[in-house]
């Protein structure tokens, strides 16, 4: 087996290499004399083995689900926990500061976003330009009915979801809940008509700070209004719950729209909606629905990035391999390492976060690695039996992709030292990733190759490809790539090239 193998060119191996010779590749080339000299039984062991733990892994994976509760990115002992912890619980800042602050908007029709000039890389720049609802207008007295009968229908408003925390079973807190046209009247006395945008203007200026939430002039115009209070969901709540939230949000307000005059319904053609939002303009506002739009997107991208990197590994494979049947096994192989790592998530009790989501996405590319390397090594390999092949793919590249995951996780390990959790598990992600590739890769698509993997001469898709072509221009490709005795253009080829050339 050595000989085919190629350990080298004859100069001296070290302790890796004659590990690989001796020991490794041994077992699992190793057959059943008495039986049929495919049946592998080491190789065989290891592949059932393995299968079925990725298969246990796998159903693991299945059941992962987003964060139960808010993330936290300190470690629990650290002081920045119990600083919070304490202001919480020991200062009642819970009333205060906790729970996100909340505005519906009335007279905002869409945000007009040019596709052109905006770019999703440089998102803060080229944002949009908000439209504003022509036909708003409060200065009627049946519209200034229907806005008191909104800030009425949001202070009542019920809430099923858990998370509505501060008063149970209500959207937002009541005496927090202000409306313009109560705290307009108290000074101004019911005002409509003509009238109505000066002096609401003068009232506005009397107090900026305070009443600029309450109606937005834009260029001495009156806008928009909103109903501002503060809400039962915590700043810091799940993206889970923060979307339960949101859509028991949107299932008071969408009433509100249908029975609407039109001058407050902010009808763009056929679609009547109002905004909520946890964000009122200034500089502090919370971001609990932007924040949750993120989290999924964070989250969904992982999943992308694992449905893009099998069909783009598979056809890097199979270009650089030609060979249809390595392709495959190495994307088998691939798949468990990942599936593999996101079971183990599950098993020591993580959730699928924000922090799981960048590092999985970051990490996808090792899971990769090892395998394609191995099974380029076996298909370029000069010897054309399975196990002559499998011999050189244990010994030229086993040390060489052992030595890789040395370093690789090397780099991980200075992150276990670190006081941000994120950083912590994106370590314990990449020492994962390294840990089941090298796993994979060596006790299971290195035995597969050793037990279906293809024999004989192997042509590179390159290789392929040229005959293709000859045999389109009428030069006859039916040997291919075997490069011995073949004529070109009726003249004969010089023998002596190294073997697969």
């Amino acid at each position: 087996g050595g000989g085919e193998g190629g350990g080298g060119e004859g100069g001296p191996i070290g302790r890796p290499e004659r590990l690989f010779r001796d020991v490794y590749l041994p077992a699992i080339t190793a057959s059943c004399p008495s039986t049929s000299r495919w049946l592998k039984p080491v190789s065989l062991g290891l592949v059932v083995c393995l299968a079925g733990v990725g298969g246990y892994l796998l159903s693991q994976a299945l059941e992962l689900s987003p964060p139960s509760k808010a993330e936290e990115w300190f470690p629990a002992n650290h002081m920045a926990n119990g600083f919070v912890e304490a202001a919480q619980n020991d200062y009642l800042a819970e009333d205060d500061d906790a729970f996100a602050d909340g505005y519906v908007f009335v007279g905002l029709k869409k945000l007009d976003v040019d596709r052109g000039v905006y770019t999703k890389w440089i998102p803060q720049d080229n944002r949009g330009t908000l439209v504003y609802d022509d036909a708003f207008d409060l200065s009627d007295a049946a519209a200034q009915e229907a806005y008191l009968r909104l800030c009425d229908e949001v202070r009542a408003a019920s809430c099923d979801s858990e998370g509505c925390r501060k008063v149970p079973g209500r959207l937002v807190d009541p005496p927090t809940v202000r409306c313009l046209l109560v705290e307009f009247a108290a000074e101004r006395g019911n005002v409509t008509g003509a009238a109505f945008e000066p002096e609401l203007a003068a009232w506005v200026a009397e107090d900026p700070f305070e009443r600029e939430e309450l109606a937005g002039f834009v260029d001495g115009e009156l806008k928009y209004v909103t109903v501002a209070f503060k809400t039962t969901m915590r700043d810091e709540e799940t993206s889970e719950l923060v979307q339960e939230v949101y859509d028991e949000w949107q299932d008071l307000l969408r009433p509100f729209v249908a029975t609407a005059p039109a001058s407050l319904a902010s009808c763009e053609g056929e679609r009547c909606t109002l905004f909520v939002s946890t964000c009122g303009g200034r500089d502090d506002c919370g971001l609990a629905f932007a924040w949750m739009v993120t989290q999924r997107e964070l989250v969904r991208g992982l999943f992308n990035g694992l449905a893009i990197c099998a069909p783009v590994a598979f056809a890097v494979l199979l270009l650089v391999t030609g060979s249809l049947t390595v392709a495959l096994l190495a994307i088998l192989s691939i798949g468990l390492v990942v599936t593999s790592l996101l079971g183990t998530i599950k098993t020591i009790g993580w959730e699928l976060g924000v922090g799981e989501a960048i590092a999985g996405t970051i990490v996808i590319g090792l899971a990769v690695d090892y395998t394609v390397h191995l099974g380029h090594t076996y298909t370029a390999a000069a010897a054309e039996t399975r196990e002559g092949k499998t011999a050189a793919a244990a010994t030229v590249m086993g040390p060489t992709v052992v030595a890789g995951a040395f370093t690789t996780f090397g780099v991980a390990f200075f992150m276990f030292f670190c006081q941000l959790t994120f950083f912590t598990k994106m370590a314990t992600l990449i020492g994962g990733t390294v840990g089941y590739s090298l796993l994979y890769s060596l006790f299971f698509y290195v035995p597969l190759l050793a037990l279906v993997g293809p024999s004989g001469k192997l042509r590179s898709t390159a290789e392929r490809l040229r005959a293709m072509y000859r045999t389109c221009r009428g030069g006859g490709g039916g040997g291919g790539g075997s490069g011995g005795g073949a004529t070109r253009r009726g003249k004969p080829q010089r023998q002596g090239g190294a073997p697969g050339q």
